[in-house]
């Protein structure tokens, strides 16, 4: 359930964008989430029809009639994550003929960030999944958690029976331990029951067993896994 954040004027004349560009987008959508940390819920995908997965950098290398083929990844450098906070409706528009869309996973470089702040990513990263789906783009939730969020508000909003990617890889690049991965993946099995988990990079020896489907695309090679039903 939403609420649509009011125009808010000033003497009968609308807020000009500079005025409210550091309101963190609650001046574009407000939404009734859930927890005590009232984080945005995120819509369920259940359809990933795309023949390959290329990060956002890239997208201007793709012409108009392969769009619909492609799926567009933020598994990417900090700063262009960045850039989809401060302008989420123009860069919506770019990517919204994509076939998919993995939605950014907001997180902070070497893993020792404070619990504001975690809380500050997780609260951007389902905002934005949130928000592009409003505007018709087929995103698939990605999933980041750390000791901080696994023990508190993991997974908080996020929708049984969906599609997700995970990336093991940038979780150990940026200083989450393989314990503590393994123990989101549990509750990510256990309680999301995802119908299907797409990995970006490496994947863990324990999931290898069901993976199903080596993709590569440009220069960047995916793996794919089913899980068992």
């Amino acid at each position: 359930m939403i609420v649509k954040a009011r125009k808010i004027r000033a003497k009968g004349r609308k807020i000009p964008y500079r005025a409210t560009r550091f309101w963190e987008n609650l001046n574009k959508r407000v939404y009734r989430g859930y927890g005590q940390y009232n984080l945005p819920p995120m819509l369920p995908c259940t359809q990933e029809a795309v023949d390959a997965w290329i990060p956002y950098t890239r997208i201007d290398e793709v012409t108009p009639q392969m769009m619909s083929r492609i799926g567009v990844h933020f598994w990417v450098r900090q700063e262009c994550l960045e850039a989809c906070w401060e302008a989420p409706d123009s860069i919506g528009e770019r990517i919204k003929m994509f076939g998919a869309v993995a939605s950014p996973a907001f997180f902070m470089p070497g893993g020792d960030a404070p619990g504001a702040i975690c809380l500050y990513n997780a609260y951007r990263s389902s905002w934005l999944a949130r928000y592009w789906r409003e505007m018709g783009i087929n995103i698939i939730p990605s999933l980041y958690w750390d000791q901080v969020s696994l023990a508190r508000y993991a997974f908080i909003g996020c929708p049984e029976g969906s599609i997700y990617t995970v990336s093991y890889s940038a979780m150990r690049k940026n200083g989450v331990s393989e314990a503590i991965f393994m123990d989101g993946m549990e509750i990510i099995l256990e309680v999301l029951r995802p119908k299907e988990l797409l990995f970006y990079g490496e994947i863990p020896e324990k999931y290898r067993d069901i993976s199903t489907i080596m993709r590569s695309s440009f220069r960047v090679k995916r793996v794919r896994a089913t899980l068992p039903k």
